[in-house]
């Protein structure tokens, strides 16, 4: 009885031990298995990581593949293109009368930037001119300067501006009420733009107009005004302007690029650049706009 007496706890406490040593190595496999499966789920997380960062940077090799390459080569005045217009309240040399047809045609696209037919030609028209505007107050240059850009590599059937803003000076911008509606078919690799411009005598305007009709009454020869820059500052009265610009390709994938022209603190043009994407007319709007301390966009709303 004294030997079960004493066996029977020493065979109870190896037990305790053993159990003890058998849940701690469970505890232990346990806490391998969850490390293991922690390890398998982040080697997953990385694995899907890595597959998502290769399926970006797979589609902005293709986008870019895709992407058609634009680049701007003329902003050009030619002086023998260049016709001028006005009513009694303008000066500006070389002037012809305005007819009622002009007139009309501005009156019924006042205060926007869209895509006119005059004498059978397209225009871009810029138009400063309200509804309101009496015919002796307005002006309009037809063929100020022509915009040319070429498509080197794919090619595009359309063209339209979704965005823009200009500043007069570093704090005063254009207003924002501008309407956009330019839309233009696109056929050849060259993308070219005439430019036809109307502004009351009594409003400031982003191209010095009275200079264009100067320049164009003296001169002959084609100016490109990206190669003389100090020609450029006699006839640009922006200090900044951006565009935003929507390419659709002949497979109806769009693109966006931004058109960024600045002069410099001497008044000169700088190198005009057209960028990719929108990221630096946000940069370049957003800059402007928290100097102004308010929303001086123009933008389209036709689409």
């Amino acid at each position: 009885m004294i030997f079960v007496n004493y066996i029977i706890p020493i065979i109870s406490v190896i037990a305790s031990i053993l159990s003890a040593i058998f849940a701690y190595k469970a505890n232990t496999k346990a806490k391998e298995a969850n490390e293991i499966s922690k390890d398998a789920k982040n080697i997953s997380e990385k694995a899907n990581t890595i597959s998502e960062e290769s399926n970006i940077i797979a589609m902005k090799a293709l986008d870019l593949q895709m992407a058609p390459e634009i680049r701007l080569t003329k902003l050009e005045l030619d002086p023998q293109k260049v016709k001028v217009f006005g009513g009694n309240n303008i000066a500006w040399i070389g002037k012809n009368e305005l007819t009622d047809e002009l007139y009309k045609i501005i009156s019924e696209s006042a205060r926007t930037d869209s895509i006119i037919v005059i004498n059978n030609k397209e225009y871009l028209l810029i138009n400063l001119c309200y509804e309101t505007t009496s015919k002796t107050d307005v002006g309009i240059i037809l063929d100020a300067f022509c915009f040319e850009a070429e498509c080197t590599k794919n090619s595009i059937t359309e063209l339209s501006i979704l965005k823009a803003y200009s500043l007069l000076n570093p704090t005063i911008p254009f207003e924002p009420d501008i309407k956009l509606n330019i839309h233009i078919d696109i056929n050849t690799s060259t993308i070219t733009i005439p430019i036809a411009y109307a502004c009351p005598s009594n409003l400031y305007s982003s191209l010095n107009l009275g200079s264009i009709a100067k320049i164009a009454k003296e001169f002959t020869e084609k100016i490109n005004l990206i190669n003389t820059p100090d020609m450029a500052g006699k006839i640009i009265g922006f200090v900044e302007t951006a565009y935003l610009i929507k390419c659709i390709t002949p497979n109806n994938d769009e693109f966006l690029y931004t058109l960024y022209i600045k002069r410099d603190e001497y008044g000169r043009l700088k190198t005009p650049h057209i960028y990719r994407g929108e990221e630096k007319y946000n940069q370049y709007y957003n800059i402007a706009k928290d100097r102004i301390g308010k929303e001086i966009q123009a933008i389209d709303n036709t689409q």
